[in-house]
């Protein structure tokens, strides 16, 4: 670190450690007294500074995914590895410490013009990942902490109705992915947690499905619950039921020659029964636990039974479906109403 002139203003030149450029800042000082004084102030200020590691964009992402696998599931890894591949592509490998508050914005920006839902998601992935880049010491603060996308407008609740699902159903051929539809619409389970249910985690006995955590798969909420058998749940697995089990009962519920089925195998099968029976395109396998909700709320089930049914950890994301649910009753039971009146009028 060192003292140079330029322009009868004197400057200082130093090596970043952080990314190894030289870099160069004004002392505003015309005379080399003041000039070694702001020298002095500027070099305790840089030793009192927390002294950050350096990492590239790259290496942080295998590091972060590497914490992701360890404590969140097989969806959100592939979400987060999604994020970053695309914006590396737009940026480069560059240092971590370079990727500001700029560049950041203008990438979600790009995005958010052509798919504002996957602006969102991405702009979550990132303040997360951020956040995690603060807690190791690789930046300062986060540069997405008091940023925000606009609203976006919100999407209309979709349900699927019990004729609608039976041609679903009448479309799909294969008689394990025909058990699963119905397994999903009438538990409302998350298709990770379908697809990574076994034998073991199913209590004929006691009438329950165990949700669970396992070594090998973790809930989203990271917390168990149960759903009580009924009798299309019973039909459904004593069909599925093996002839010989293994005494620890590890064995998917729902798989194809003894192997997990894969979760994008089944959700396009389902888009391509939904497509067959010529329905709406915007249904989709996830859509069945929407319509778990709406078929339960059509029934005045209570609420808070709901959410704990769905494991939703928050029960405003359970009465958003449920109140939009009693609206249509609402508008349903008023059209009864008008018919009446007319029917009056008209005899009048």
């Amino acid at each position: 670190m060192y003292l140079i002139k330029r322009k009868s203003v004197f400057c200082i030149r130093y090596t970043d450690e952080i990314d190894n450029h030289l870099k160069q800042v004004s002392t505003h000082c015309k005379n080399k007294k003041d000039a070694l004084n702001f020298l002095s102030r500027f070099q305790t200020e840089l030793k009192q500074k927390k002294k950050l590691q350096f990492i590239t964009l790259e290496n942080f992402k295998r590091e972060y995914l590497e914490h992701v696998k360890r404590i969140h599931s097989k969806h959100y890894y592939s979400a987060i590895e999604r994020t970053f591949n695309r914006l590396i592509k737009v940026t480069g490998d560059i240092p971590l410490v370079k990727l500001d508050r700029i560049t950041l914005e203008k990438f979600l920006y790009d995005i958010f013009s052509n798919a504002k839902y996957n602006a969102r998601l991405y702009h979550i992935n990132l303040r997360a990942s951020l956040n995690y880049a603060v807690s190791r010491n690789y930046i300062e603060s986060n540069p997405l902490n008091k940023f925000r996308l606009p609203k976006l407008p919100e999407k209309v609740n979709l349900y699927i109705s019990e004729a609608e699902f039976n041609s679903i159903i009448d479309k799909t051929e294969n008689e394990t992915l025909k058990d699963l539809f119905l397994f999903a619409y009438n538990t409302g389970m998350r298709l990770s947690e379908i697809t990574n249910l076994k034998w073991s985690s199913v209590s004929f006995n006691e009438g329950i499905i165990k949700i669970e955590n396992c070594e090998t798969f973790i809930t989203k909420s990271k917390k168990s619950r149960i759903i009580p058998i009924n009798s299309i749940l019973l039909e459904v697995l004593q069909r599925r039921l093996p002839k010989v089990m293994d005494i620890t009962k590890n064995i998917y519920v729902f798989s194809k020659n003894g192997v997990r089925l894969n979760n994008d195998y089944v959700s396009r099968n389902f888009k391509s029964a939904v497509r067959e029976a010529k329905l709406h395109e915007d249904f989709h396998f996830h859509l069945l636990r929407a319509s778990f909700i709406s078929n339960l709320a059509k029934r005045n089930v209570p609420l808070s039974a709901i959410q704990k049914l769905v494991g939703h950890e928050n029960i405003r994301v359970t009465e958003k479906h449920y109140l939009s649910v009693q609206n249509e009753t609402l508008i349903q039971a008023m059209r009864t109403l008008d018919t009446g009146y007319v029917n009056k009028v008209s005899a009048e």
